[in-house]
């Protein structure tokens, strides 16, 4: 699981972070302790449980983060509307499947579907 920085009311992967960091101190910002002025972290596990999986919000990294019950319902749902009508980004939610360890398999062949996963 990787290191997550929050930032900005976002959240960053440790490499964004660094390089945000950087190019703040570059510009002569220190770290005050406040998430609005200067990336804070890290924090293990993704940033911790959430309601949903955390991507990174530079580089879109997927930060493998825990997920709560609810998380984890939004996960299989979001699985089920993929399989059903190809909505939603079919790398990101086989990331998920994958880490989560959602098990599908596809039975039908939609074209944006090119794998059989489960």
């Amino acid at each position: 699981m990787a290191n997550a920085y929050i930032f900005n009311a976002a959240i960053y992967c440790e490499e964004c972070a660094v390089e945000t960091m950087t190019e703040l101190g570059n510009d002569g910002v220190a770290d005050d302790g406040d998430s609005d002025t200067y990336p804070q972290g890290p924090y293990s596990a993704g940033g911790g449980e959430s309601d949903c999986p955390q991507h990174c919000e530079g580089c879109q990294l997927f930060l493998e983060n825990p997920l709560t019950s609810e998380g984890r319902d939004y996960v299989a749902e979001s699985i089920e509307t993929f399989l059903a009508d190809g909505s939603g980004a079919r790398d990101i939610i086989a990331q998920w499947a994958d880490f989560y360890g959602a098990s599908v398999t596809v039975t039908y062949a939609w074209p944006w579907i090119t794998e059989k996963r489960g």
